[in-house]
């Protein structure tokens, strides 16, 4: 369920889901589904049809145990030449690419249709759909990603910082594509750093701001049931809506987002 606690510049969610240990991540079918876990923590997007300037930095306080002294962990996306940041549905291709890197050839190269993308999440596979597919894939060649102690080494176990291109090479044959995902990325994804996704769930929300909050608590839910979040820090640094929107704007916006969640059972409602 979500509640709106008596500061109304809070939010709350409980899960009624299993828990889930860390150790138990694994690489399921494609069928059912993976989301890397440090993209699924920071949003790789804008919620504004026309993101304005040339970055984003989103930025989280953490406690850490082992020095017992607060941490800022952030990440800085960086417009590319054509000075344009990701929208969702940027975001939602980099998950769709992310079903198939199974297909990873000796070379580093993934092999993708791009309507099996837009398959995967829920698209119709139309020319006009297929083109802001291949948009989306060339906007990543250029969009850098910069963490600063947000990037968690899961080969070493560590956080660190990282700078680095999501998709560092692009080749295009027809209705084929081929990707060679940046460096940290791919290195991530070979130490299994991924968690498994309910596509049927993801596609089920049709909802972009539901489904980056989809994505963001099934990481957040694997240790605990209840979650408590100071509302704007939510909604801009772990959503990715602009900070000038008013408490009140920003309720207005999860609204529905919310409700559809707990139409699909993404989040319970209240007994």
């Amino acid at each position: 369920c979500v509640e709106f606690p008596a500061g109304e510049a809070s939010i709350s969610f409980m899960s009624e889901f299993e828990l889930i240990v860390e150790d138990d991540c694994k690489v399921l079918p494609l069928d059912e589904g993976v989301d890397e876990l440090n993209i699924a923590e920071f949003p790789l997007a804008v919620f504004s049809q026309r993101p304005k300037g040339s970055e984003v930095v989103y930025k989280n306080q953490v406690f850490c145990k082992k020095t017992r002294q607060s941490i800022t962990r952030s990440l800085t996306i960086s417009a590319g030449n054509g000075n344009k940041l990701p929208t969702p549905f940027d975001s939602n291709v980099v998950l769709g690419l992310l079903q198939y890197y199974d297909r990873i050839d000796e070379d580093k190269y993934q092999e993708i249709s791009l309507r099996e993308v837009a398959t995967v999440l829920g698209l119709d596979t139309g020319g006009r759909t297929i083109k802001r597919i291949k948009e989306s894939i060339n906007l990543w060649f250029e969009i850098g990603l910069t963490y600063e102690n947000a990037w968690f080494n899961a080969r070493d176990k560590r956080w660190e910082d990282a700078k680095f291109r999501i998709v560092d090479a692009v080749i295009n044959n027809e209705d084929s594509y081929k990707i060679r995902w940046g460096r940290e990325f791919l290195q991530s994804l070979e130490a299994n750093y991924v968690r498994p996704l309910n596509l049927e769930l993801f596609r089920s929300v049709n909802n972009p701001l539901a489904q980056t909050i989809f994505r963001y608590l099934d990481k957040k839910f694997y240790r605990q049931n209840k979650l408590d979040y100071d509302l704007e820090n939510l909604a801009f640094n772990h959503l990715g809506i602009p900070l000038n929107n008013s408490t009140r704007d920003i309720k207005r916006r999860l609204k529905p987002a919310l409700e559809i969640l707990e139409d699909t059972s993404s989040v319970p409602r209240d007994p």
